[in-house]
């Protein structure tokens, strides 16, 4: 009986896939998963709201989410949370920038109470008026000749009244 050469390497190179994925398998299931459960979840799925009982999560993914009983038989290392009647909408990252603010904002120069990580480069924070206006001074210099200059993040309780605490030739600047 011959062996086919080409057989034998297709079988070895099936198996090693095999081991592979098992091993992936293993791996993630000793990682710590949370099981989500005692309150409203909604999933977000489709165009109307859909609730189920529990989600769990497990490397920073959500893995599951269905009914209480499915997830504890599968999950049944899961550290357990129990929501106590809250509210859980699994998969936001980030529930408030729209994409049409994002497209406004970030392009412009930001002069927040908060730090701010944008894909140009960190904005620092600017706490105080003295800092409001050195940072807005500095915008307007490096803002070309000519042209619209957006300045976002300016709150009245840090960085105190706009008009009162800029200089008249700084805003005149701004109308160039």
């Amino acid at each position: 009986m011959r062996i086919n050469t080409k057989y034998v390497m297709l079988i070895v190179l099936a198996l090693f896939q095999f081991s592979a994925i098992a091993q992936e398998n293993s791996h993630l299931a000793q990682q710590k998963a949370s099981l989500y459960y005692g309150g409203k979840i909604i999933t977000m799925e489709g165009d109307s709201p859909m609730y189920v009982d529990a989600v769990v999560e497990q490397a920073g993914k959500i893995v599951y989410a269905g009914s209480k009983q499915k997830a504890e038989n599968a999950y049944s290392h899961a550290r357990m949370v129990n929501l106590t009647g809250k509210t859980l909408l699994p998969g936001f990252i980030e529930p408030h920038l729209h994409p049409s603010i994002a497209a406004l904002m970030l392009p412009n120069d930001t002069i927040a109470p908060h730090q701010w990580k944008k894909p140009n480069g960190i904005s620092k924070a600017t706490k105080t008026p003295k800092a409001f206006q050195q940072q807005l001074k500095q915008s307007i210099a490096n803002a070309p000749e000519n042209k619209m200059h957006f300045i976002w993040g300016y709150h009245q309780l840090w960085h105190g009244d706009l008009v009162g605490n800029c200089s008249t030739n700084m805003l005149a600047k701004t109308n160039r």
